[in-house]
């Protein structure tokens, strides 16, 4: 076996292992320390991994979603706002309402986002090991590739 020297532990190839830090996925808020060696077969190139306990479930794409609405919502809202700085007259009061129902559609998500994350928090961390971790923030790259047909309802 190789020694993998990104790997936290300095150990040799383990398929799975629990870090010092604690990491909050950006999505749902979930937590994990929980490591994995990804990859396939011994000639493949192999790399540590974290992915987010929440991904197995049908909810958490939904939640990415209205995540990316939300954003989306928001560069809309600056553009008509930089539209609005110009705007003179009939355009001006058009774009005055424009920002305004664009600014309700993005509370109105964020409180679906909110709603949403309630869901997952606290609920389906895989944390292990010492309680003094560091809290860092991790957007999921790796994601559960197998069909998400877990019950919608999440664990309480």
């Amino acid at each position: 076996m190789s020694n993998y020297g990104s790997h936290p532990l300095g150990c040799n190839e383990q398929p799975h292992w629990r870090s010092t830090e604690v990491y909050r996925c950006e999505i749902c808020g979930t937590k994990t320390n929980h490591w994995f060696l990804w990859g396939a077969g011994a000639a493949m190139y192999k790399h540590n991994a974290i992915m987010c306990p929440g991904d197995h479930y049908k909810e958490h794409d939904k939640l990415e979603t209205l995540l990316k609405r939300h954003l989306e919502l928001s560069d809309q809202i600056n553009d008509y706002r930089g539209i609005l700085e110009r705007a003179t007259g009939t355009d001006r009061e058009q774009a005055t309402k424009a920002v305004e129902i664009l600014e309700a559609q993005r509370d109105l998500l964020k409180t679906g986002i909110e709603n949403m994350r309630e869901l997952f928090m606290d609920k389906v961390d895989d944390l292990m090991g010492d309680t003094s971790w560091t809290i860092l923030t991790f957007y999921p790259s790796t994601r559960y590739c197998f069909k998400k047909d877990l019950p919608v309802r999440l664990p309480s």
